[in-house]
């Protein structure tokens, strides 16, 4: 009777273990996401369109590598840019967001929101919103495309 109790037990407890990882997983945690980046970006003016590719540091993910494809349109002296965002983590795993950035051409300064919707591996059912905070330098134009270099601080939350 006793060993029947100290297995009873022992699977009760997998039990209770294996299941918590995936109601946390399946409902998500709210977390923090921290962090910065720096990043390249190449604009075709003539299209309107352009991508960016860089690395970041960002909590719950380490270092990771990103690509963003955009659109933007000028008025004045500022700029929108409207696009899609994938960070790849450090294992692989990727992080997809959709984002809307807004500027000033003469001093370089853009804020954006980014609202995640998913993504693979861990992240596959996530979901948050971060913002950007971008300071950039932009090389000499070459016919209608533009270079920047892009630094920029991340703050917001995810939930997986």
């Amino acid at each position: 009777m006793r060993r029947f109790t100290t297995v009873l037990a022992l699977l009760i407890a997998a039990a209770i273990l294996t299941a918590a990882p995936a109601v946390a997983q399946r409902g998500g945690t709210d977390r923090p996401l921290k962090g910065a980046s720096v990043s390249t970006s190449t604009v075709d003016l003539a299209t309107g369109t352009g991508t960016s590719d860089g690395t970041s540091q960002l909590s719950h993910l380490g270092t990771t590598t990103f690509h963003n494809d955009f659109t933007i349109s000028l008025t004045g002296d500022t700029f929108t840019l409207t696009g899609t965002d994938t960070e790849v983590a450090a294992n692989g795993d990727e992080v997809f967001s959709t984002f809307t950035v807004t500027g000033s051409l003469s001093t370089g300064e853009s804020t954006g929101v980014f609202t995640i919707t998913g993504g693979t591996g861990r992240f596959a059912d996530a979901s948050g919103m971060f913002t950007i905070a971008a300071t950039s330098t932009q090389d000499a134009p070459v016919g209608s495309t533009v270079t920047t270099h892009d630094s920029n601080t991340i703050e917001g939350r995810i939930s997986y």
